[in-house]
């Protein structure tokens, strides 16, 4: 039988000599990735008892590594600013501009907030939303975006995303406003609950690399861009993501109502000179 693409893909791979230099790696021939796993959790990362780590960021980097030749190690990182060039070569879940210790090489992922349906609706209009029920997780991001806009829902509030979802899947709310990438991973377990649209423009990350380490920015680029041509990185999000698509100006809901001024309160006028004074 002939071989897919994706198959004669990771073939090649796995006879590639190393693509970058142990010059411009912590450990030669291994490509050593720092995941945020304390502050990002699934479907980015998360480390089981057993110690492995799992997850998108799991996946993505050890496609990266064999596409460089590279074998591959994780390791755990509060953020890029003092464990890149030290502790590992790249980081994952990285935006340009957070930091001036990182470069931003490519860009597979995006965070935005979302509300996710019952049912297939593509992106959801204001007059969808409006005065709708949506279950939040209390205290949540999600929860004080909605509350700084001027978009009226009633809002149900649960314990955590897990609760939220299975209220939507039981009819309890009309949406799930959340994490875009928790909530296309937990919709996954629930039949026919798709994602309606971002309440807010969606913010690009890629992986962190040291500013000077331009061998290294070069080789995860091409790893990614090869990647995404040849379906791989396509098959990764779909296993962590089901089939939520690539964030971007299309997927996010137009014409979200900015929050109501309210007027300030009018001060009672001054009582004119002399008006309770005794007449002469």
């Amino acid at each position: 039988m002939a071989k897919t693409g994706v198959e004669e893909a990771l073939a090649a791979r796995a006879t590639k000599s190393p693509q970058v230099s142990d010059a411009a790696l912590v450990t030669p021939g291994t490509l050593t990735v720092g995941l945020k796993s304390s502050s990002v959790g699934i479907p980015f990362c998360a480390q089981l008892e057993g110690g492995e780590f799992v997850g998108l960021d799991v996946d993505l980097a050890s496609a990266v590594a064999d596409e460089l030749g590279l074998k591959v190690s994780f390791v755990s990182v509060p953020s890029a600013s003092g464990a890149l060039g030290k502790s590992c070569d790249v980081v994952m879940d990285t935006r340009a501009g957070d930091s001036s210790s990182a470069a931003a090489v490519g860009g597979y992922a995006q965070s935005a907030t979302a509300f996710f349906h019952k049912g297939q609706t593509g992106v959801a209009k204001v007059e969808d939303l409006s005065s709708k029920t949506v279950g939040l997780q209390d205290g949540s991001v999600s929860q004080k975006a909605l509350r700084s806009t001027g978009l009226v829902m009633k809002e149900k509030t649960f314990a955590n995303l897990n609760e939220a979802f299975a209220a939507l899947d039981a009819g309890g709310v009309d949406y799930v406003l959340c994490d875009a990438y928790s909530g296309a991973f937990l919709s996954m377990g629930c039949k026919d609950i798709a994602f309606a649209g971002t309440l807010d423009a969606p913010v690009t990350q890629g992986i962190g690399v040291l500013p000077t380490n331009t061998e290294l920015q070069g080789g995860i680029k091409s790893a990614l861009d090869t990647l995404q041509s040849n379906g791989i990185e396509d098959g990764i999000r779909s296993r962590w993501l089901g089939g939520m698509p690539q964030l971007g100006d299309t997927s996010q809901v137009r014409d979200v109502p900015a929050p109501v001024q309210e007027e300030p309160a009018e001060e009672a006028a001054p009582a004119e000179a002399g008006s309770n004074a005794a007449s002469v």
